[in-house]
């Protein structure tokens, strides 16, 4: 079983902030704390093994991506888009 408070869901996964720097286009695949300084970061698996110091409450979460099953029904824009049409005519 795994830690509480380990692992969090996200939409779309962050930027790896260290990487970015770089100029590297990498996704996060994790938001800590960082062990070289008092704030955190998204990061990267290899900036994480370098710069992360765990994971947990107050110390850093893994990001997961929460992908809509292809049962889970999403609201309707069809009544914002009938009302759009009207406003136009």
């Amino acid at each position: 079983m795994k830690k509480p408070h380990t692992q969090v869901k996200v939409a779309v996964l962050p930027k790896c902030d260290y990487c970015k720097q770089n100029g590297v286009d990498r996704d996060a695949k994790y938001d800590a704390k960082v062990s070289i300084a008092t704030y955190w970061a998204n990061m990267c698996q290899g900036h994480f093994d370098l710069y992360g110091i765990g994971l947990g409450l107050g110390i850093g979460q893994e990001l997961v991506l929460d992908v809509p099953s292809s049962t889970t029904k999403l609201p309707s824009t069809q009544g914002l888009l009938d009302d759009m049409k009207q406003r136009r005519s």
